[in-house]
């Protein structure tokens, strides 16, 4: 019996139930002084396991979307774009809109969050299990009119579409191709319209001015 408890690591690790594994002593202790039955012990078990699983798949998906920084949704300041609605962004973080193969547009000048709530958007949708891929619009529109050119439209947006994409910087309609109903597919179900508010427009006036004065004085 003490050989194959013994063995419990080695069994674990061949099940790949790593996280389990490597926290089994801390976790039976906790089960010990929590006074859990075996059912309730082997739930702690597997939601350990199933926690450590999760993150990974997290950390891995927000690697692969290759995000320029680290936005939330928790951090956007809604206070400066009063006129967004908090409600429809926090619905659309419930990524009902991916499920359905719909497509979103946030456009506005620069400077409103743009970037920020694009970045909260595909972190929320790999939260959701969806793989993300955050490009810039330029370099986006550079990949479809070039597959255009080639006759290769919509192979190239089929590879987009077969995960959430997020881009930013400048957007462009995109090339029509005749006997193709590719416009229409692709046109944003909804959209985000973030107009410069009098508090952003204060803010970046402000920045203007020191970079005036920070030049003079140079």
């Amino acid at each position: 019996m003490n050989a194959e408890v013994d063995a419990l690591p080695d069994m674990l690790a061949r099940l790949k139930l790593t996280a389990m594994r490597d926290r089994l002593d801390g976790l039976l202790d906790e089960a010990a002084r929590g006074d859990l039955s075996l059912r309730e012990t082997l739930a702690l078990l597997c939601r350990a396991e199933v926690s450590h699983r999760e993150e990974r798949r997290i950390q891995m998906g927000t690697s692969i979307a290759k995000f320029p920084h680290q936005r939330t949704l928790e951090a956007f300041d809604f206070a400066a774009q009063p006129s967004l609605d908090a409600k429809q962004v926090r619905d659309l973080a419930a990524c009902r809109w991916v499920a359905n193969g719909d497509a979103l547009l946030i456009q506005g000048p620069p400077g409103v969050g743009k970037t920020h709530l694009a970045i909260a958007l595909g972190r929320e949708a790999i939260r959701h299990g969806y793989s993300v891929l955050f490009t810039p619009a330029t370099a986006l529109v550079t990949t479809l009119v070039r597959g255009h050119a080639e006759g290769r439209l919509e192979q190239r947006l089929t590879a987009h579409t077969a995960i959430t994409s997020t881009s930013t910087r400048r957007c462009s309609t995109l090339p029509e191709q005749r006997g193709s109903s590719t416009a229409t597919r692709y046109w944003p179900s909804f959209s985000i319209d973030m107009p410069r508010s009098p508090a952003t427009a204060r803010a970046r006036h402000h920045t203007s001015g020191r970079g005036r004065r920070e030049k003079s004085h140079a």
